[in-house]
């Protein structure tokens, strides 16, 4: 969203005082991302598999997962991911520590 720089910073002016945004990290920034530090902004990100292959498919952008890992070590980096991770599945047995592996490895 072209504009997201503004709606964090009049979200602010207005008084709300929890900002989270929703993104596939892709397009995130140095500037965009301190912009959210200094407003207190949490960032949430789409990943859709741990396999840049299976995430690319999934997205129909070659190069989509290895833009989402730099946004969201960028956006840890910054503390703007506030200890949370949430998924739209139900991992159970060995996939589920496959998945704490992963993210854990982006730390």
């Amino acid at each position: 969203y072209p504009h997201l720089s503004q709606l964090v910073l009049d979200a602010k002016r207005i008084g709300y005082t929890f900002i989270e945004v929703f993104t596939n990290g892709t397009t995130l920034n140095e500037s965009l991302v301190d912009l959210f530090a200094q407003n207190g902004v949490s960032v949430a990100f789409s990943v859709y598999a741990r396999q840049a292959e299976t995430h690319d498919h999934i997205t129909q952008r070659a190069g989509s997962f290895e833009k989402t890992i730099r946004g969201i070590r960028l956006a840890l980096a910054k503390g703007c991911i506030h200890g949370r991770v949430s998924s739209q599945w139900m991992p159970t047995g060995r996939k589920s520590k496959k998945l704490r592996l992963f993210f854990g490895s982006l730390v």
